[in-house]
């Protein structure tokens, strides 16, 4: 019995001794992660190496972990930053982690919402982060573009507020229904084609997280024929965990025109001008503008910056030799020169930003709302008439609100809601309905006037130098120019053009789900996607009866000006333009399979997704709808980051094209060889990566 006791109390006494060995090994960590610049970071991703266990920052970016033993090994990740691996050596770990921009370790958004590291990517696709867009400071997102991607170009169409977006060509040219614009993806929702560019430039820039250019065909076959002409996917910001976190910003600026070209001088104009006659009369035989050559009185007066001759001045009656010699000093009101492209477009135009922001959560929600306002003045010159004015405004409001919701066990719900309320006013330009068209019209105003027309308004008053009765006194050039060159100057046609007021406004809705089957197999998760989006633009164009005058200078006292003219029958009238009045809608539904997972060295990611889109296009008062459908399949592998492989296809068709013509199959392979990561290459601080890659497929 005693024998049994000794026994049985030294097995408890090594049971105690293992429990306390067991307990002594699990050591409790506790930090700080932190940027570069010491800021905390909240929302980093903690686990311990090997095992499941893990924990994440607050919104002081503090810590909590226990760890196994004093060897274990943490892995800190957090988007936008560089992963690291830090040994649990103390109980106070504090840890810095740098930003990824431009990194090879930054995730890469691709099409249909895929991920990759960027140094697993085999296609052609360039990332521009948010940061990046901000700091440009320009009017829109599509001009912001230009100049941060290789491979990507564009072209401004036109400078006024508003309407002032570039046209984006990626890597050239190709089609798709009779169009060169690339295809816009914001948070995963396709724009329609009849409208590109119109939600991305109404975005502030301050929500916009990423910006991806997919540029060949490997990236962007699996949109099919929509991808033909390259894809821009577009990430807004969403919160993380941690305290609520509040920004706000603000820039000032103005733009102006950084060359303009140069006038000649009335002079010179005038001598090109009978030279243009005379040879026309010599080419057709046309004798009828004999009348309209200026002779070497008109050709004086033009050199001389004067209205009158001196022999004209003195055949005067009435007049006094100081009067006399005050009307031959006095500069010309006619036959002056005049710059008239500064007159039109050398003013500034001011241009304003602000945004606030709030982003935070906890694991169960995250929430991200942006509030923003824009507003941006025009480089033409600011003349107000009788209500009619020249100038151009835009004014914009956005908001964007973006949640995360984990609300029950394996169930991601995320939602997506934005708006974009915008004001344009500019001229009324009949048959200005495309940028093309307008700049077109507004330019021919100018180049339509000549040298010697007439200075805009004088005294509140806008002198039309061809109106009355040619060649009286009070319109000594009626005679020369009227017939030949038309009857107004280009401040008095953008005037008489009115003024164009445009109501724009877009509200988006999506809401998301993401289910995780790890239970099944790790790594496996269905997702789907619903938006709706609706587009409401209205114009009306206001027009008032300009009353015009002729003037001179009086003969007895040249510093008093005499007006001729001035007549107004009818005030000012407001008329829709049905050409910009129009609700437009769209709607989207997607559906698919994803899968990730790592085995030991090998890395493979999936998908499977089938998607629908249908808009209602307003045409000839005809609310037609178009829509498009397809499916899309994906796979990727690498071998430890070395050896990459991709294949794509994408099976779609729409709506725009004949019955039996509808669908099309578009495949892409890519490979890729990271040499870099090979032992034998070179290791320095000079050339610290290279990769070889290959790509082959059919887009659009």
């Amino acid at each position: 019995m005693k024998s049994f006791l000794q026994t049985t109390s030294l097995c408890l006494i090594f049971l105690l001794l293992l429990i306390h060995s067991g307990f002594a090994q699990q050591k409790t960590i506790k930090g700080v992660v932190s940027d570069e610049k010491g800021l905390p970071v909240p929302g980093v991703s903690i686990m311990v190496k090997g095992t499941q266990q893990g924990t994440s920052t607050n919104g002081d970016g503090g810590y909590t972990i226990n760890v196994p033993s004093a060897s274990s090994m943490l892995i800190f990740r957090a988007i936008g930053y560089a992963t690291r691996e830090v040994a649990a050596t103390s109980s106070v770990l504090n840890v810095s982690i740098r930003e990824t921009t431009g990194d090879l370790d930054e995730v890469v958004v691709k099409g249909f919402g895929a991920q990759q590291k960027k140094i697993t990517v085999t296609g052609s696709v360039s990332t521009i982060s948010g940061k990046d867009l901000v700091s440009t400071s320009v009017a829109n997102v599509s001009n912001m573009l230009i100049g941060n991607a290789p491979g990507v170009s564009g072209l401004q169409q036109s400078g006024e507020p508003g309407r002032n977006g570039s046209a984006i060509y990626i890597r050239g040219v190709s089609t798709y229904a009779g169009s060169t614009d690339p295809l816009i993806v914001i948070d995963g929702v396709p724009e329609p084609p009849e409208q590109t560019y119109s939600r991305l430039n109404s975005m502030d820039a301050n929500e916009i997280e990423s910006l991806n250019i997919l540029k060949d065909a490997s990236s962007t076959a699996v949109y099919g024929v929509r991808g033909a002409n390259g894809v821009i996917i577009v990430t807004t910001k969403r919160g993380k965990v941690g305290k609520p976190v509040l920004s706000a910003s603000t820039n000032f600026g103005f733009t102006t025109a950084a060359n303009l070209p140069k006038n000649v001088s009335s002079y010179d104009f005038a001598v090109m001008r009978n030279e243009a006659i005379r040879t026309e009369q010599s080419t057709y035989g046309v004798s009828a503008f004999n009348d309209l050559i200026f002779d070497a009185n008109d050709l004086w007066k033009f050199a001389n910056n004067r209205d009158y001759l001196p022999s004209e001045v003195a055949a005067y009656p009435g007049l006094n030799d100081a009067q006399r010699a005050a009307l031959n000093a006095s500069p010309a009101l006619y036959y002056s020169s005049r710059d008239l492209f500064k007159d039109q477009f050398g003013g500034r135009g001011p241009q304003q930003q602000f945004n606030l922001n709030i982003a935070g959560g906890t694991e169960k929600v995250k929430y991200y709302t942006s509030l923003g306002y824009f507003s941006q003045g025009s480089i033409l010159q600011n003349t107000d008439y009788f209500g009619a004015n020249t100038n151009s405004t835009y004014n914009r409001y956005n908001f964007l609100s973006n949640f995360d919701i984990n609300a029950v066990k394996n169930l991601a719900i995320s939602v997506n809601l934005s708006g974009q309320f915008g004001t344009t006013v500019g001229p009324g330009i009949d048959g200005g309905t495309s940028l093309g068209d307008r700049y077109k019209i507004i330019m021919q105003y100018l180049y339509d006037t000549n040298a010697m027309m007439a200075p805009g308004i004088i005294e509140n008053k806008l002198i039309n130098s061809i109106a009355g009765n040619p060649g009286t006194p009070s319109n000594p050039l009626g005679r020369k120019i009227g017939s030949l060159l038309g009857n107004q100057n280009s401040i008095r046609n953008l005037l008489a053009s009115g003024s164009e007021t445009t109501y724009d406004s877009r509200l988006s809705g999506r809401i998301g789900a993401k289910y995780t089957m790890d239970y099944l197999t790790k790594g496996l998760s269905l997702r789907a996607n619903v938006n709706y989006e609706n587009n409401y633009s209205k114009a009306t164009t206001y027009r008032v009866t300009l009353p015009e005058y002729s003037v001179r200078r009086n003969p007895v006292d040249p510093n008093v000006l005499d007006f001729f003219g001035g007549e107004r029958t009818s005030s000012g009238t407001f008329n829709p333009n049905p050409n910009h009045n129009s609700v437009n809608r769209t709607f989207y539904v997607d559906a698919g399979i994803d899968y990730a997972r790592t085995f030991g060295s090998h890395n493979v990611t999936a998908l499977v997704l089938g998607n629908a889109q249908k808009y209602y296009l307003p045409f000839d008062n005809f609310n037609t709808p178009s829509g498009n459908m397809g499916l899309v399949a994906n796979v990727a592998y690498n071998y430890k980051e070395k050896y990459l492989a991709e294949v794509s296809v994408g099976y779609n068709g729409t709506e725009q094209f004949a019955e039996g013509r509808r669908f099309g199959l578009f495949p892409a392979y890519s490979a890729g060889w990271v040499m870099s990561n090979e032992s034998f290459f070179p290791k320095n601080d000079y050339f610290t990566f290279f990769k070889i890659r290959a790509s082959y497929g059919l887009s659009g």
